[in-house]
């Protein structure tokens, strides 16, 4: 009977070691549950930031190469030989920076927060107005009125450029 009495107990010792361990598994679960959770938080926040930086650092390449090529109509103006393949070599890279621009804020509206972009659309509009009056002045061999769109096209250019960096 002694012996029987000492086996329910190691009965109830193993039962009571079983929920110890269970109860233990379960708190277990629930910290790495946490922890994970923690985890994803911390990377989803770390691509936010890249992302953000991204759009920052293109951003300045984009102001960069606009200011470049305000820098090459501006030449293009003053050149006596201007050309209209030189005018037509500014006018694509003008329009692979435009199409670069509406990349950037599809790219910025995909942000949890997007940033706060400067509106471009008046400008590319204007530039891009500016550009084809050079062209069709080149094309005509109107000297004064293809340096005066030429320039503008540049000036306009340039504070694209101004209102991309004045924007971070």
């Amino acid at each position: 009977q002694k012996l029987n009495k000492q086996q329910k107990l190691i009965k109830e010792l193993q039962k009571m070691a079983e929920k110890l361990d269970r109860e233990n598994l379960v708190r277990k679960t629930k910290q790495l549950a946490k922890e994970n959770r923690q985890q994803e938080r911390s990377l989803e926040r770390i691509l936010e930031l890249t992302k953000r930086y991204y759009i920052e650092e293109k951003s300045m390449q984009i102001a960069n190469k606009l200011e470049e090529l305000s820098n090459k109509q501006n030449q293009l103006s003053e050149d006596p030989k201007n050309t209209q393949e030189q005018q037509k070599e500014i006018q694509k890279k003008f329009d692979r920076l435009s199409k670069e621009l509406d990349q950037l804020e599809k790219d910025n509206e995909k942000l949890k927060e997007p940033m706060d972009l400067p509106d471009l659309e008046e400008e590319k509009k204007d530039v891009e107005e500016e550009l084809k009056n050079s062209e069709d002045s080149l094309q005509k061999q109107q000297k004064e009125q293809t340096k005066k769109s030429q320039k503008n096209a540049s000036r306009k250019m340039k504070q694209m450029s101004e209102k991309i960096r004045n924007s971070f």
